[in-house]
């Protein structure tokens, strides 16, 4: 060092040079899988893996969880159960992309333990369209168009959205054209 400078001890026991470039060096090898894909749906005791049983997404006291399957980098297959969380809108505002099995997750691990894993993206797919894609231009259905929003607060939209907008209450209520109160 050019200014003489030394590292307190602390410092120095806390810093492992090796194990810094061990992870640098090998990227991927780390043991502790901190993001991984998966998909959403359900492994029976046999270990079969289904994407049909609508079980995969549930509500507990925890939040929405999700059992999915996601595949490490070295090609082992995890059935885990993961929480799902909507994005955060502003204060009373939280919109849901609700996923079905089948679908396509992102799954992060906390700390590398699968004890804590939380999907923090749905992936599009085939079945979910993308706005503004001629390719997928089809007549918009609750099967397909999934966006949940849970407010506290009246939802405004913009004159041309207006048109475009169905909303389903949480008690089952359609209202379509954005002209009815909720």
């Amino acid at each position: 060092m050019a200014s003489g400078r030394k590292f307190p001890r602390s410092v120095r026991k806390v810093v492992d040079p090796a194990a810094i470039a061990r992870a640098v060096r090998s990227p991927g090898i780390d043991p502790r899988i901190w993001v991984a894909f998966g998909t959403v749906g359900t492994t029976d005791e046999q270990g079969n893996f289904s994407v049909t049983d609508t079980n995969a997404v549930y509500v507990a006291q925890d939040g929405v969880l999700v059992d999915c399957q996601v595949v490490t980098p070295s090609g082992e297959v995890w059935p885990i159960t993961a929480r799902f969380n909507g994005i955060s809108g502003g204060s009373g505002l939280t919109i849901y992309s609700p996923i079905r099995p089948g679908d396509e997750v992102l799954v992060v691990f906390a700390g590398g333990s699968l004890d804590d894993a939380y999907i923090i993206a749905r992936m599009n797919n085939d079945s979910i369209p993308i706005a503004g894609d001629d390719s997928s231009a089809t007549t918009p259905t609750w099967n397909n168009d999934r966006l949940v929003i849970k407010s506290t607060e009246p939802l405004q939209f913009d004159a041309p959205a207006i048109s475009m907008v169905g909303l389903v209450t949480i008690n089952g209520r359609v209202v379509t054209g954005g002209t009815e109160d909720i």
